[in-house]
């Protein structure tokens, strides 16, 4: 197993990543958000810019965990492209090609998605099968999808992305609803990609399966993986897609009561805090554990109102 050093990209400053923040937004400061809070094409133009973020050239792997054994149960190489035109100002153009060992071979496709396409008042929606399934991004190009109404009962799915500089960390799951009760994880998958090409200059290399797997983790492990004092600040965008911030926040290292957590390789830590149950919601996050900072990005889906709020954090260690 090759595990490269971590910190071959300085890391962002509270400062500069808020102000980064703030700057997308068009404000000087976190308060004056709420001028914008009526505004809905603007929230509009801000998302449709966040996903100009995710333009580049990724390559890396991809691993399906199995939630009850945390067994590997497939794994694959990647390439995905996104880019825009300058003819095309609205529309991304994405290319990918997958390279399985398990008799499937090469599978390549393409496709391309419009502004006018997929925006809607609540998101933007990928999958134009599935309108429920909205696409949020922040300016970082922290990302979630997830279903803006479950139908429980039925599989449901969320995804969480968080970059670097290079590279990029991203969590597919599904959960299996029940029409009464909590429903549960069926389904882990981890994506792992470097815009620099594979085996990455970031990411561990050359893992087994046995090595790729994940584990769970009792609350009590879950802080003392995290270990330390964090402080930073917490952006969370409602379902009109209007953002607020708070500054100078403490990291919640409230793991108790929470339904299921993971240890996933290269430093990833999903957290289920609520599992899927009618009249409740769901609520999950992920961790990015860097060099002296924590990514955090997740969802909440509040079943009583049917609607989901996404949030993404960056908090640095003070002790």
């Amino acid at each position: 197993m090759t595990v490269p050093e971590r910190n071959e990209v300085a890391p962002p400053t509270y400062e500069e990543s808020l102000k980064h923040f703030l700057d997308h937004y068009k404000v000087q400061k976190a308060s004056d958000l709420a001028q914008h809070k009526e505004d809905k094409q603007f929230w509009q133009d801000r998302l449709w810019e966040n996903w100009g973020t995710k333009c580049s050239k990724w390559i890396g792997e991809w691993v399906t965990y199995h939630p009850k054994t945390c067994d590997v149960v497939d794994r694959y190489r990647f390439e995905r492209s996104f880019w825009t035109e300058k003819e095309h100002p609205d529309t991304i153009f994405h290319t990918k090609t997958f390279w399985f060992t398990d008799g499937r071979g090469t599978v390549s496709a393409n496709y391309n998605v419009s502004k006018d396409e997929i925006m809607r008042p609540y998101g933007m929606v990928v999958n134009c099968e599935d309108p429920h399934l909205r696409a949020t991004l922040f300016p970082t190009g922290n990302a979630t999808y997830l279903h803006t109404n479950i139908s429980f009962g039925k599989p449901v799915g969320g995804e969480i992305v968080m970059p670097g500089k290079h590279t990029k960390l991203a969590l597919y799951v599904t959960f299996q609803t029940k029409t009464e009760g909590k429903g549960f994880v069926s389904k882990i998958m981890l994506v792992r990609e470097d815009t620099r090409g594979w085996p990455s200059p970031y990411w561990s290399a050359d893992l087994t399966d046995e090595q790729l797997q994940m584990r769970r983790l009792t609350p009590y492990e879950a802080v003392e993986r995290v270990g330390g004092s964090f402080t930073g600040f917490k952006a969370t965008m409602q379902l009109d897609l209007s953002v607020d911030i708070e500054e100078k926040i403490h990291f919640d290292m409230d793991f108790e009561g929470s339904d299921e957590i993971f240890e996933l390789p290269d430093d990833c830590i999903f957290h289920v805090r609520r599992l899927p149950e009618a009249g409740k919601g769901l609520e999950f996050r992920a961790f990015w554990l860097r060099d002296g900072y924590i990514e955090e990005t997740g969802a909440f889906y509040d079943g009583k109102a049917n609607e989901s709020v996404v949030f993404a954090a960056k908090y640095w260690k003070t002790a």
